[in-house]
């Protein structure tokens, strides 16, 4: 591939510093949906991009006087797409630029983190604060070339996908991972004395969710409240439904879910990328039998 990524806002905001530089003051006009912006350099002549294309930038984001982020720290090839149009959106910013513009934005900031980015509002962010992002449009992306792009980035996903769960099966070679025919990978930590779930039992679980690099991406543990579903309700990822189906009450394993069990192609909004191998440690709790839930329907 190209040193090119297509990188989504929240990927981008993962890497928010707090390196204080004073932002110059500008002078802002305003569009009708209530993006103030401030052009530093115009090429009226040139292409813009389009719902759906994209664009290479380079921006800093600034939140007060603090600046979160630099885009030169993450890539010199920045890339986003353009889907988010909504009213005062950073893409719609984004669309009033033409290729080799330089300007200056201010976008609500709740918006920006709510509905872009996918994020929870930080402590200490109110109602009406701005974020101003300092943009240089260096190049408009086609949808064509975004579509490219994307399909060159997902074939690199699911080409890698089997050496990912190899190699994480390596590292991990103390718990003796077993290929099941579910295409489930399953390492039993501890044995359960109880009932195995049937369709229709309700389940309760602890988990923790890991990417196979390692990171947890979600855990029970930290809410402290247990996850539960009915089997064949169609609530749960195919695999882990899969995993705890043949567990018994008490059971405690390690599996790790092949993206087509998972997320898939798709993955998950910013969160999951596509053709994510995910790791479940789980804890098979409690098993309510169908003949002893109190239903409703």
């Amino acid at each position: 591939m190209k040193n090119f990524r297509l990188t989504f806002w929240l990927a981008a905001l993962l890497f928010f510093g707090l390196n204080c530089h004073k932002k110059p003051e500008q002078y802002f006009s305003k569009t009708p949906d209530g993006i103030e912006y401030h052009f530093v350099e115009r090429h009226d002549k040139n292409p813009q991009p389009q719902y759906k294309g994209g664009a290479i930038i380079d921006v800093k984001v600034y939140w007060h006087d603090s600046l979160m982020f630099n885009s030169r720290e993450v890539s010199k090839n920045f890339a986003v797409m353009i889907r988010d149009t909504f009213p005062g959106s950073i893409d719609n910013a984004l669309m009033m630029m033409h290729q080799g513009d330089s300007a200056v934005f201010k976008l609500d900031a709740i918006k920006f983190l709510t509905k872009t980015a996918n994020m929870a509002i930080p402590k200490g962010l109110k109602l009406g604060d701005k974020m101003t992002f300092y943009i240089r449009l260096k190049q408009v992306l086609t949808p064509k070339q975004v579509a490219q792009e994307h399909s060159a980035f997902l074939k690199y996903r699911r080409d890698l996908e089997p050496k990912l769960i190899d190699d994480y099966i390596q590292r991990h070679s103390q718990y003796n991972f077993v290929l099941q025919p579910s295409g489930l990978y399953v390492a039993r930590v501890k044995d359960g004395k109880g009932i195995r779930p049937q369709m229709g039992d309700s389940v309760y679980i602890n988990y923790i969710g890991y990417f196979i690099n390692g990171e947890p991406f979600a855990s029970t543990l930290k809410k402290h409240k247990l996850f539960g579903w009915r089997i064949g309700d169609n609530k749960v990822i195919p695999g882990l439904e899969l995993a705890v189906e043949q567990m018994q009450q008490g059971q405690v394993e390690f599996v790790i879910i092949p993206s087509y069990l998972a997320y898939g192609k798709e993955g998950l909004l910013d969160l999951i990328p596509p053709y994510s191998p995910l790791v479940f440690q789980v804890e098979l709790v409690k098993v309510v039998p169908r003949s002893m839930q109190k239903r409703n329907d």
